[in-house]
């Protein structure tokens, strides 16, 4: 049986019959407009034609599609908070014209660079990051070689970008100071590692909330779930809710309500609480943020604050794309949404508790 795909005439092929370079071959064929004599476009045809030489389809197109993209580099897919924002950056990426490429750090920074550096080698108009990276030397580098980015919910200091995120430590201070109008006193944080800017102007919003209702912050109330040496992938954010939640069953803690970080955190740390039999809300209240739309759906319901991940996303891209349509540098100026308090059943006024 004759291999057709290992006899299938090549580029090189061509060129060889026709006598000329392989780069007048892909002009010829490619129909790319560069002045061609016409005798040499006929040699070049009629070499193609002797050999059946058929072009691949799927190489022309990825040569196409290069220098027409913009790269998004998220750390994690599991969190639908990134795929909201992922359909707000993709509804004005396609309006302009352009492809859209995703990259999953899974909370790398080492692997968020790899992908910066896969995307400045394809040419890629720009990138859109929630970075894991606290330093912006390697942002830095890749904006002055040309390449556009903008920041995602996270603030990097000297990062010579913009950034669009939520008023973070207006989340914190708006989730805590919901739970103290409803009596509560002694109120936990349950967290990730606070080694994210956004998570640390979460939980500064929940201390600075505590003080002005003259409770002091006590260290005894925070619970810091830290899966990354585990082989969690993109579940990190339930499994770090659930250790915080078994550490805070572990420390026999008095805590009527807990502030998580976001909502993945928060249906972690509910699974455990409900596996040692602590009922939510009627033990301990509970509240999150993102507004995911599972949310609205669990059980119980989440009480959650609302963070615009879609309108960010939305935002980020416009920034971005009408950028490069001006052919205009962009300017390091920080956009943050105001956020809303989506009151749902896993928080309990605990005056009520104590009827």
């Amino acid at each position: 049986m004759v291999n057709k795909v290992a006899n299938r005439s090549t580029i090189r092929d061509v060129a060889l019959r026709a006598n000329v370079s392989t780069a007048t071959v892909s002009r010829v064929l490619g129909g790319a407009g560069y002045p061609v004599s016409e005798s040499l476009r006929e040699r070049v045809l009629k070499a193609a034609d002797e050999l059946d030489y058929q072009p691949n389809k799927a190489a022309q197109l990825l040569r196409k599609q290069n220098g027409n993209e913009i790269g998004i580099i998220i750390p994690g897919i599991s969190n639908p908070f990134y795929y909201q924002a992922i359909d707000g950056i993709d509804s004005v990426v396609s309006e302009a014209g352009q492809a859209l490429i995703l990259c999953n750090s899974e909370h790398d920074a080492q692997k968020e660079r790899d992908y910066l550096r896969m995307l400045y080698e394809r040419q890629a108009l720009g990138a859109i990051i929630s970075s894991m990276d606290t330093s912006p030397r390697t942002i830095n580098e890749y904006i002055r070689k040309g390449m556009r980015i903008v920041l995602l919910d996270q603030y990097i200091k000297g990062a010579n970008c913009p950034v669009i995120s939520g008023n973070l430590r207006t989340n914190g201070r708006l989730a805590t100071s919901h739970l103290c109008e409803l009596g509560h006193r002694k109120i936990a944080f349950a967290t990730t590692p606070l080694s994210r800017w956004t998570r640390r102007e979460i939980y500064l919003g929940y201390r600075e909330s505590l003080m002005e209702e003259g409770i002091l912050p006590d260290d005894k109330y925070l619970f810091v779930g830290d899966p990354q040496n585990e082989n969690y992938g993109n579940d990190l954010e339930l499994e770090a809710g659930s250790m915080a939640g078994n550490a805070f069953v572990e420390a026999g803690c008095d805590a009527t309500a807990i502030v998580c970080i976001n909502d993945m955190v928060a249906f972690g740390l509910i699974h455990a609480l409900s596996y040692h039999g602590i009922r939510v809300p009627e033990d301990v209240s509970i509240i999150g943020f993102d507004d995911i739309p599972l949310a609205k759906v669990f059980c119980p319901p989440l009480t959650t604050v609302r963070y615009p991940s879609e309108q960010m996303g939305k935002l980020a891209a416009m920034m971005l794309t009408d950028s490069i349509a001006s052919n205009k540098d962009l300017d390091p100026l920080g956009i943050q949404l105001l956020p809303q308090l989506m009151v749902r059943g896993s928080v309990l006024e605990i005056r009520k508790k104590e009827d």
